[in-house]
């Protein structure tokens, strides 16, 4: 069924300097095998500093004609608590209806309404987790100060124009299309702590980088990456952003070569990432 052999991992900022922040890796993938082939920040790939050009640059690479055989990991939810989500019969529905009514506000208008519907709803806290991010132990949530930003540029300016234009397909919400790019919600810290390939230490040491790097590849996550210069493209970035995006194509990889199913609809739990989302390791 997948003949995806293109995979790009993408960790997502919605930061004011996001040029930089966001990291684009592209990888080879074929039975077995990942090879790394690249590792840029979107303002290289863009040639632009200002947000929403890099912002457009993404959603170009993803809805490029050969994205028939592309799968992207983005790291950034893809939908919101159950709760905060209203009354909208399907995420596509809820996702057209974030887009018209956030047309014009802000990701802090966002987060608080999120925060205020959450007291009107009497719920436990003003930042309630979705099932998968509780699964998954994934770290800050939708409206988390540290993550609003990304969840809300994320949802808002990437998936819902790719979406709705039909240029590309986000699971388990939707059914892959063989026409266009298929999206998947990765979160990169997850997928270390499933590998059990966490290292002591930050993002900000170059030696926690390399240790990490050096596990994944142990670990057989992808092939060895002998180019010095892709290699310290990947560990010169004192932000973690381009190794994240390294994680983020993994996590892919995995899920196609796996075979885990895209849409687990005979989950019990299947009402909840229908509209929330899923995040795959």
């Amino acid at each position: 069924m997948w003949k995806r052999n293109r995979i790009y991992g993408v960790d997502f900022s919605g930061a004011r300097n996001a040029c930089k922040k966001i990291w684009v890796t592209e990888a080879e993938a074929s039975p077995g095998s990942l090879k790394i082939v690249s590792c840029r920040s979107i303002g290289e790939m863009a040639g632009r500093r200002d947000f929403g050009a890099c912002l457009e640059a993404l959603r170009a690479l993803i809805a490029k004609p050969e994205g028939a055989r592309s799968a992207f990991g983005l790291d950034f939810p893809f939908g919101v608590p159950r709760p905060l989500a209203g009354e909208a019969p399907t995420w596509e529905a809820w996702l057209g209806h974030l887009a018209t009514e956030y047309s014009s506000k802000s990701a802090d208008d966002f987060r608080s309404d999120g925060q205020r519907v959450a007291a009107e709803k009497r719920l436990n806290c003003k930042e309630p987790a979705r099932r998968t991010e509780d699964e998954a132990k994934a770290p800050p949530h939708t409206h988390n100060l540290r993550l609003y930003r990304q969840t809300f540029y994320g949802i808002r300016d990437v998936l819902s124009p790719l979406i709705g234009s039909g240029k590309a397909r986000a699971v388990p919400m939707q059914d892959p299309d063989a026409a266009v790019a298929t999206l998947f919600e990765v979160c990169p810290a997850c997928t270390l702590k499933l590998l059990r390939l966490e290292v002591q230490g930050r993002k900000g040491q170059r030696g926690y980088r390399g240790s990490v790097l050096s596990k994944l590849e142990a670990s057989n996550c992808f092939d060895k990456i002998t180019d010095a210069t892709l290699r310290e493209a990947v560990l010169k970035d004192n932000q973690g952003d381009a190794l994240d995006s390294v994680i983020a194509a993994v996590a892919v990889f995995r899920t196609l070569h796996a075979g885990q199913t895209l849409a687990p609809r005979q989950s019990p739990y299947w009402s909840d990432y229908a509209v929330e989302g899923y995040i795959y390791r």
